[in-house]
């Protein structure tokens, strides 16, 4: 046996000492008593060699073999499990998709299909399209987007942030004039007439795009010169929407979509197609986020099913779409 080891190795320091049969118990030791501690522990560790020789001798063997083919059955059990592990199919990470505000209802009700059918983890962000674009270009972790126009989805193809050959247009919509469904006005009633003095509720009107498709409206029909001091502008349709069925707004301007998903709201007046841009909802996977299961989501999302919802409420699938 070799030369045995000195208290001093326990701690670098004679004065330092761990007794043997507690390591995690330092203790402060001088004089004497530094040097009984020493002796008892040097006579300890000659007992204990001389324990283990007497195993050998007796039969100790076997135990020992034991212990490594014991230990080599662990090495293979533990490298079986890690192969079955890798070999399974890997979870679906979370698809995020940021939408147009106008979509929330329609697409909250498609995307519990999606979970359901794809298997897939599904987020949603909703907000103005000139807003979730602006964050899709600065690098937002969103796997898809759409839009309520064409121009901010350029914009975002012109910077680069679409996956090339991803981008589709989706849906069309249409655009109307809502009062509170309390107040008793007849349908298609004269606009001029209705917005002579009344406060009317508009998304942003040089950003979002219900805004600009209504401002666009009531310059066709010669109105905005006379309504625009009037205009209450918000953040995105939905908040316009919910500013006429709360009563706080007399009108507003929102999608057919939007009027139909809010019972506090009745249509008084359609505009006609031709007095602003046509109204479409572009969607495309964003650069650097191409995965299978934001293929399969886009795919969905053209689909049968996701149309037969689009479609109840209020939306339009654009050609190729919905089959």
């Amino acid at each position: 046996m070799g030369a045995l080891p000195s208290l001093a190795t326990f701690g670098g320091s004679p004065r330092l000492f761990a007794a043997r049969r507690n390591w995690g118990a330092p203790l402060l030791l001088s004089g004497q008593k530094y040097l009984m501690l020493e002796a008892d522990h040097r006579r300890l560790l000659l007992v204990e060699a001389a324990r283990d020789r007497l195993r050998l001798a007796h039969g100790g063997v076997l135990p020992i073999l034991k212990c490594i083919m014991l230990r080599h059955f662990l090495n293979i059990l533990c490298g079986v499990v890690c192969f079955v592990v890798l070999a399974l199919p890997a979870r679906s990470e979370a698809v995020t998709i940021f939408a147009a505000a106008s979509l929330k209802t329609a697409l909250d009700e498609i995307a519990q299909g999606m979970r359901t059918d794809l298997g897939v983890a599904l987020t949603i962000s909703y907000g103005a399209s000139s807003t979730i674009a602006r964050q899709v270009e600065l690098g937002a972790p969103a796997d898809l987007i759409i839009t309520a126009n064409v121009d901010w989805m350029d914009h975002l193809d012109w910077a680069g942030r679409l996956a090339a050959g991803t981008r589709r247009d989706l849906l069309g919509n249409r655009l109307v004039l809502v009062a509170n469904s309390s107040d008793e006005l007849a349908s298609n009633h004269d606009i001029a007439a209705l917005l002579a003095k009344a406060r009317l509720a508009m998304a942003l009107v040089t950003a979002v795009p219900a805004g600009i498709y209504g401002k666009d409206a009531l310059e066709y029909l010669g109105l905005w010169q006379d309504v625009a001091p009037r205009v209450v502008q918000t953040d995105n349709v939905r908040a316009a929407l919910r500013l006429v069925a709360r009563g706080e707004a007399p009108f507003g301007i929102v999608y057919l979509s939007d009027a139909q998903a809010e019972p506090r709201v009745r249509i008084v007046h359609q505009f006609a197609e031709e007095s602003h841009a046509s109204i479409r909802y572009p969607v495309a996977i964003v650069e650097g986020r191409d995965s299978p299961d934001a293929r399969s989501v886009l795919t969905y999302l053209h689909g049968s099913q996701a149309a037969a919802i689009f479609e109840a409420q209020g939306f339009s699938m654009l050609m190729g779409a919905g089959q």
